[in-house]
């Protein structure tokens, strides 16, 4: 389902809480996040790859025109959790800073630890469906989570969850601003 919305979506503005979102992955590091789950649930390794290549077709939509616009802000700890070792940690970091200064269409923001949060919540994204889309499809939060996702469509739930959007973005660093602590912890914690 997350596929087909974001194909007809015009935007997403996503708050990471626990990960790099899927968008922004590269595939070592998706393969450790996908990995992870064994732990849990015993997983068919075709399945696996499957869901890692699902993952990483999805990046398609960040260069298809009309451009998918996609606004990220990350809590600064999902720079510094370890889901893999130093090298993919680094290369990640690496990708996230190369993809948002080549892509116009892709804006990333961070949100520092040590500052105060005026607001608690856990991920989420909101794809919005606009014009250059031509559909009729209301906005949509998506919220991943262990066993199941959850879907909210209502006009009140994805108001409310553009405005703690909006809150994140403003208690968040600046994109250039974002994009150097990237690099520094990338060569100060990865390398």
């Amino acid at each position: 389902a997350l596929i087909g919305l974001e194909a007809e979506a015009s935007s997403s503005s996503q708050w990471n809480v626990e990960l790099v979102p899927g968008l922004l992955q590269t595939e070592d590091y998706a393969r450790e996040v996908n990995s992870g789950y064994q732990g849990v649930a015993a997983v068919p390794p075709v399945q696996m790859e499957r869901r890692l290549r699902a993952r990483l077709a999805r990046q398609q939509v960040l260069n298809r025109n009309p451009p998918f616009d996609l606004s990220v802000v990350l809590d600064e700890s999902v720079l510094l959790r370890q889901l893999a070792d130093a090298s993919v940690m680094r290369a990640q970091l690496e990708w996230l800073v190369d993809t948002a200064t080549r892509l116009p269409n892709v804006t990333l923001r961070i949100r520092r630890l040590g500052k105060r949060y005026t607001i608690m919540t856990g991920s989420f994204s909101l794809l919005r469906f606009g014009q250059a889309r031509e559909t009729t499809m209301p906005d949509v939060v998506y919220s991943e989570h262990l066993r199941s996702n959850l879907y909210f469509d209502d006009a009140t739930d994805t108001y409310l969850y553009s405005l703690a959007f909006r809150r994140l973005v403003d208690e968040s660093l600046e994109p250039s601003e974002s994009l150097e602590l990237i690099s520094q912890t990338a060569q100060r914690v990865w390398s």
